[in-house]
């Protein structure tokens, strides 16, 4: 059996979330992460379609040529258009009052994509594709909610197969006190077990699970508990359900679902215990460490300092950046 180590540098994927270039990280500068200390735990990228203001990419030439030609992007997040789950106009008023920064810069400004999942979706799998990247990560909830959804399941599915792309659903996450009003055809959206089943049932063979931790516990469901039940589903064969993982932690206080693991709700041992549970299931799919940078994290100072970098551009220190990552890596090996 390989070294844990190692196994774990084969799978782990950077991911900055969709906030670098807002506020500070380029492109350049993810290539730098990727190609520094890091090197030794990561091998390559988790990249979000449109994290500019300018809106998402239509065409492969528009991606960092940086990455593309070094096989340094294996997995790609769809793009986001807008609100995962509809809300009737009350809810929505209550949200604009809850909603973090965080929240609001996700879904209103870079939320540039073609509202219509029918063009924007195979559009991204057709670039996801022609870029090099392994698989395409993809909010469940985005098809659910499309118009004729279980034909679109079918058209993705074929797309996926004929440009040989993975397409790994995310769970996305529904507050419980909001899954009462639920159509009952949405609890596949955040329920791993129930969407791994739905793929089974209709045979979609060029889809599977994209599991997302923080999105699991801003759901009402532990983790813990929630990863037993998909172990038992699956008969412990993860790798013919699960092709990504999402890691972060959820800080339910401040309803953060990109909090640096053991912050959260969810706990550093739980992250532990997973990680050692797919090493000897030999996993081999990747996994993602998704939690906000440091940078991002200096809530107050983000527009202002967004402004300042605009105004007076300045060269990023990736040093603290680079350690903080790499001591969430080392937690989970020790």
């Amino acid at each position: 059996m390989e070294d844990k180590r190692y196994w774990l540098k084969n799978r782990l994927l950077i991911n900055l979330g969709f906030v670098p270039k807002l506020f500070g990280y380029t492109d350049r500068h993810l290539y730098l992460l990727t190609n520094g200390k890091l090197k030794e735990y990561t091998s390559g990228v988790e990249y979000y379609f449109g994290i500019t203001l300018k809106g998402t990419e239509t065409k492969p030439e528009q991606f960092p040529r940086a990455l593309t030609e070094n096989g340094v992007i294996r997995a790609i997040h769809a793009p986001f258009s807008k609100d995962s789950y509809p809300y009737p106009f009350l809810r929505r008023i209550k949200k604009i009052g809850i909603k973090t920064l965080y929240q609001y810069i996700r879904y209103r400004i870079i939320a540039r994509a073609d509202g219509n999942a029918w063009h924007r979706l195979p559009k991204a799998i057709e670039i996801a594709s022609s870029i090099g990247a392994e698989k395409i990560t993809i909010h469940a909830i985005d098809i659910i909610l499309a118009p004729h959804a279980r034909r679109l399941f079918r058209e993705l599915n074929t797309l996926g197969k004929k440009r040989r792309l993975m397409i790994s659903l995310e769970n996305v996450p529904r507050y419980p006190s909001d899954q009462k009003s639920d159509k009952s055809e949405w609890r596949i959206a955040h329920h791993p077990v129930e969407l791994i089943e739905y793929l089974k049932k209709n045979r979609l063979d060029a889809m599977k699970l994209t599991v997302d931790t923080a999105h699991l516990a801003a759901s009402g469901y532990d983790v813990h508990e929630m990863w037993k039940k998909i172990k038992q589903f699956t008969g412990h064969d993860i790798n013919s359900a699960i092709s990504h993982f999402h890691l972060a932690d959820y800080d339910a206080e401040n309803d953060f679902d990109a909090a640096r693991l053991g912050d959260g709700v969810i706990g550093l041992e739980t992250f532990r215990a997973l990680i050692n549970d797919l090493y000897h299931l030999h996993y081999n799919g990747t996994i993602s460490i998704e939690v906000a940078p440091l940078y991002f994290q200096k809530k107050i100072k983000l527009i202002s300092h967004a402004l300042k970098r605009v105004i007076m551009p300045s060269e990023v220190n990736l040093l603290e950046e680079e350690e903080y990552l790499l001591g969430m890596i080392q937690e989970l090996l020790d």
